[in-house]
């Protein structure tokens, strides 16, 4: 995935579990339109873990999230008025240092 972090792209795994291995009531469940309610057993962290159990990695894919275009040359402007401008992400590092650089944070 350092491949892909540099570039910058977000990496998300793409994964699936059979069937047969769903609880029924999630086998069957459909979305209600008018709700925003999830599934009862979504609605609880502490199913994650049974849910998430026995999944097939599928494949890890790259999603390009650009920042809007003005971004850079805002970042250029405050640069030259002397203001010191730091980014917070929660992306890996080579992913935030990719994005640092295309919006003129890092040179």
């Amino acid at each position: 995935t350092t491949e892909l972090a540099v570039r910058p792209l977000r990496c998300l795994a793409l994964a699936v579990k059979e069937e047969q291995d769903l609880d029924a009531s999630l086998r069957e469940y459909v979305p209600d339109e008018e709700s925003d309610r999830a599934h009862p057993l979504l609605s609880d962290p502490s199913n994650y873990r049974d849910i998430e159990t026995g999944l097939t990695l599928v494949g890890i894919v790259g999603i390009k999230d650009p920042a809007r275009p003005e971004v850079a040359d805002s970042i250029a402007m405050c640069s030259e008025a002397g203001i010191r401008v730091m980014m917070i992400t929660g992306d890996a590092r080579d992913t935030a240092v990719a994005i640092a650089r295309d919006v003129n944070i890092f040179p």
